[in-house]
């Protein structure tokens, strides 16, 4: 389980961008300008928390929390993914974070949350796969660019197609593939996923502060596939 956490509630990302990031070889061309091109499943992500607003000692710190957590490109960090078009029920609205009986929220500025969907895996699947069998007992439509994260591990579905004769299930296919096995039950979270990552480069939050305060820095990471 990984200890550090990104504060959204604190630090939010004005434009967050999840990519996945495909591995490719082009060979050699012919006369006739024609080349193969050898593609690796061994794809990963790339994650831009881009023009975070900075303007309060809070903020400063929690900066400098992470900064220090992350110890460069040594620790491994839990990032939210920041989504609009999760599967949504109709007439529900997003998950939104829910303060205390005070109206505060936790340390980190996040709050209670529900669900708006139920998806479990359907069957087990082995590190590597691209396809599964789901069960939703309730929620959105599933489709094509959703993501979801299994456990750590953040997945975007490629594919999706209604089983024959069944209400509930689904085969979907989706990148990157599997980082770890999971069992049937095992729940798919499409409210409020999350991936595991690592700085980009160790120089990457260094302090931008203006007057010792103030900054929209960018940060970049990397999928942590350890």
């Amino acid at each position: 389980m990984t200890d550090l956490v990104w504060p959204a509630g604190v630090l939010p990302p004005r434009a967050p961008r999840y990519s996945i990031r495909y591995q490719t070889r082009r060979g050699p061309q012919s006369f006739e300008g024609v080349s193969q091109v050898v593609a690796s499943n061994a794809a990963f992500w790339v994650v831009t928390f881009a023009t975070i607003p900075i303007a309060t000692a809070e903020q400063v710190k929690a900066w400098r929390a992470m900064s220090m957590g992350c110890a460069g490109r040594r620790n491994p960090i839990l990032l939210p993914v920041i989504s609009a078009i999760a599967p949504l029920p109709v007439g529900a609205t997003p998950v939104v974070p829910v303060p205390h009986s005070d109206g505060t929220y936790f340390s980190d500025g996040s709050g209670y949350v529900g669900t708006n969907n139920d998806v479990v895996l359907a069957g087990a699947i082995v590190v590597g796969a691209t396809t599964a069998r789901v069960t939703q007992s309730f929620g959105g439509l599933l489709e094509p660019g959703q993501d979801f994260s299994i456990g750590e591990r953040l997945y975007r579905i490629n594919t999706v197609a209604a089983v024959t004769d069944s209400a509930t299930d689904y085969d979907i296919s989706f990148m990157p593939p599997a980082r770890e096995a999971a069992l049937a039950g095992v729940r798919m979270e499409f409210d409020k996923p999350v991936i595991k990552a690592r700085l980009k480069t160790d120089n990457a939050m260094d302090d931008p502060f203006d007057l010792l305060r103030f900054a929209t820095p960018t940060v970049e990471f990397v999928e942590d596939l350890t």
